[in-house]
């Protein structure tokens, strides 16, 4: 009897453990606007594990010159996640950048203009560190010049959750059924007006 309870739990122990929900979402772009699949990967971090599933984005394209960037994951239930989206896209480096940019990022700083918006602030981060200072006018100023040819933190783009408040990963906590809707789009990092083509 104690054998038959022991294969029974061993049973219900594998086929729980073997239960799984899917988590998708979609890279929002522009119309007619496509990206290197190979530079743009989803990362899944099992949070508390240290396990993390990674893959490139699908392109699902239904119509000519209109990809659809999708990403889904079969993932174990009951189990906390970060969602995110890394990228080593560093191409038209200068994509939206101008001394219009520095002109903002220096009135965010002098309290004569600051910023309100989350994206902005993530837009006029230029060196990526977390907090927009006046070293983020010099990065600017030396692309401008051609003093240098990439960001200092070799980064190019963000990409940030479609959310209102945009953040660089979504938490889903306790997962336990499909989860849709956990949409990622690009910001150009400098380009603190929104003037860049194709995003």
């Amino acid at each position: 009897m104690n054998i038959f309870k022991s294969i029974l739990f061993a049973f219900f122990a594998v086929t729980t453990y073997a239960q799984t929900a899917t988590i998708s979402g979609i890279l929002q772009l522009p119309p007619n606007v496509s990206i290197d699949t190979n530079l743009y990967i989803v990362n899944v971090e099992q949070v508390g594990t240290g396990l993390t599933f990674s893959k490139k984005l699908r392109n699902n394209q239904v119509a000519p010159n209109n990809p659809i960037y999708t990403y889904d994951f079969d993932l174990p239930i009951n189990q906390n996640y970060k969602i995110s989206i890394s990228t080593t896209d560093t191409k038209d480096v200068l994509n939206g950048v101008s001394t219009l940019d520095m002109v903002m990022i220096q009135r965010h700083i002098l309290g004569i203009a600051p910023f309100t918006e989350t994206v902005r602030l993530i837009q006029a981060d230029a060196n990526a560190n977390g907090v927009v200072t006046v070293s983020d006018i010099v990065e600017l100023r030396a692309l401008i010049l051609g003093i240098n040819t990439t960001f200092s933190s070799g980064r190019n783009i963000f990409v940030v959750t479609q959310e209102a408040q945009p953040k660089f990963n979504y938490t889903v906590s306790n997962l336990n059924a499909n989860v849709t809707g956990l949409d990622f789009y690009r910001i150009k990092i400098g380009d603190v007006n929104g003037s860049a083509i194709g995003f």
